[in-house]
């Protein structure tokens, strides 16, 4: 029995060496002739890493063009109506009225919340934006990256995408039909390389209504329709031939100048196509070879291992996920902010902790030998588990986030020291072992409730710091119960 405990401790210690090392070191493989971790990378705060600092104002353009249109409409009104003074004053009413509903506190509104899905849609975290109501002005506080600019780019485009009528412009679909937009990649038979695909999925009413859109531009049910109305067409004139012989020869003119028209009324219908646009521009004029019943628009946007061409899709696909802007914003401000706490500073605060968690790392050893020893392996192994679940959590670490990594160490520690004293006493049958390893647990439930409704607080709240700090308090308790008993049952007697 005792070889088999040997053995299983054996094992865990192995493992969670491996965890370590994945977590500290990375797993690393070749990829476009460079070492790349495939682990995620951490994601700083700004009060780590600095942020960029954004200000966008209201643009008039889109008003000065909504009054020159509406002048020519009273200039034309004026010489086409007999009242021409009443019209133009009419008109010039209508004008400032247009005017005043685009510049709205609720226009702005809505503007800054929509700003805020397009951030939350391409996955930026611990951003801020507030909004002046009464100006239009919005600050967006983003921290910086090597995507930052990518984002900045495409941020204030008005967004509104339509599916028209290439021939009449009628809008079929719009933003107001999307229900997401997801990402894949679509491998090729001929080369080595991936496309990216963009898939617009639609929501009940969009679907219904792109189904019908898929039905109406498609060439090839349009070429059987054309084949059956030139054999109906045939058909007829072989009848009216039999059954009528003595027809003139202008009735014979008549019938193939019907049988011409018939023929270009399905050449027009079979190049029916429609026109996907994102603000006017034009992205791709395309028709359908089948009637798509999913409600899911499918287009290739790109290389898939291109950075920029993915970058630029998914821009379009936060835009097109959205509602468009009520109120078309420029840049006038873009500047970074640096962190408040330098490098330096940073380092100390770490290695501070560092040496603190030493020292209780240490004190476990003295007091309890062999047992502290392996207490403080599984230790270490606790908070490289930890760090990974942070990093495909995506959780933003800033320097609040720091302490709360310790301090999820020292209520670890707590454990380690709770369960050393029990593991620790050789004159424990293996009854009585597990009757107080069963207490511990019960005694470190009732310590760990405090800190997690500490850690729930924070996360309700929407400073990013304290958030930051609730999130990995909480992953770290929930991690520290659920790894001590996983771990405890391999070693225990």
């Amino acid at each position: 029995m005792k070889a088999i405990r040997n053995l299983k401790v054996i094992l865990v210690v192995l493992i969670v060496i491996l965890i370590s090392v994945i977590s500290f070191g990375g797993i690393y493989y070749v990829n476009k002739g460079r070492m790349t971790n495939r682990l995620p990378d951490y994601i700083l705060g700004s009060n780590i890493k600095g942020y960029r600092h954004v200000t966008l104002v209201a643009s008039e353009d889109t008003q000065e063009n909504k009054n020159n249109t509406n002048s020519n409409t009273t200039e034309n009104t004026a010489n086409t109506t007999e009242n021409t003074t009443n019209t133009t004053e009419n008109t010039t009413n209508t004008t400032e009225n247009t005017t005043n509903s685009v510049n709205t506190a609720e226009n702005y509104r809505k503007s800054a919340n929509i700003l805020k899905g397009r951030l939350k849609k391409l996955n930026v975290d611990n951003y801020n934006i507030t909004c002046d109501e009464n100006s239009g002005r919005i600050v967006i506080d983003i921290p910086e990256d090597d995507k930052t600019d990518i984002i900045l780019s495409d941020l204030t485009e008005i967004g509104k995408f339509t599916i028209e009528d290439s021939e009449t412009g009628e809008v079929l679909l719009d933003n107001s039909d999307v229900k997401s937009v997801k990402f894949g990649q679509q491998n090729s038979e001929k080369s080595s390389t991936s496309s990216l695909v963009m898939g617009i999925e639609f929501d009940s009413k969009g679907t219904k209504k792109f189904r019908d859109v898929t039905k109406e531009y498609q060439n090839n049910v349009n070429e059987n329709v054309a084949n059956e109305t030139s054999n109906t067409s045939s058909m007829d004139n072989t009848n009216s031939t039999e059954n009528a012989t003595n027809e003139t020869s202008s009735s014979k003119n008549s019938t193939e100048e019907s049988n011409t028209t018939d023929s270009q009324k399905s050449s027009e219908t079979k190049d029916k196509k429609v026109k996907i646009k994102i603000d006017d521009a034009e992205i791709l004029t395309t028709d359908f070879s089948e009637v798509i019943d999913n409600g899911i628009l499918t287009l290739t946007v790109g290389n898939a291992t291109d950075d920029s061409q993915k970058n630029s899709a998914l821009n379009i696909g936060a835009i097109i996920e959205n509602d468009p802007l009520p109120v078309k914003y420029t840049i006038e401000g873009n500047t970074y902010i640096e962190s408040p706490i330098d490098r330096n500073t940073l380092n100390i605060i770490i290695y501070a902790l560092i040496i603190i968690a030493l020292i209780i790392a240490f004190v476990l050893i003295i007091k309890y030998r062999a047992i502290g020893i392996l207490q403080v392996i599984l230790s270490v192994g606790y908070v490289g588990l930890l760090l990974i679940v942070v990093r495909y959590a995506n959780v933003v670490v800033s320097l609040e986030g720091i302490l709360s990594i310790f301090v999820c160490y020292v209520i670890n520690s707590v454990f380690a020291f709770m369960i050393s004293k029990v593991l620790n006493n050789k004159e424990l049958t293996k009854k009585e072992s597990k009757k107080l390893v069963n207490n511990v647990y019960k005694k470190y439930c009732l310590i760990v409730i405090p800190e997690m409704v500490i850690a729930l607080i924070c996360l309700f709240t929407s400073w990013s710091a304290i958030f930051s700090f609730g999130m990995i308090l909480f992953w770290g308790i929930v991690i520290s119960f659920v790894y001590n008993f996983i771990v405890t049952k391999f070693i225990e007697k």
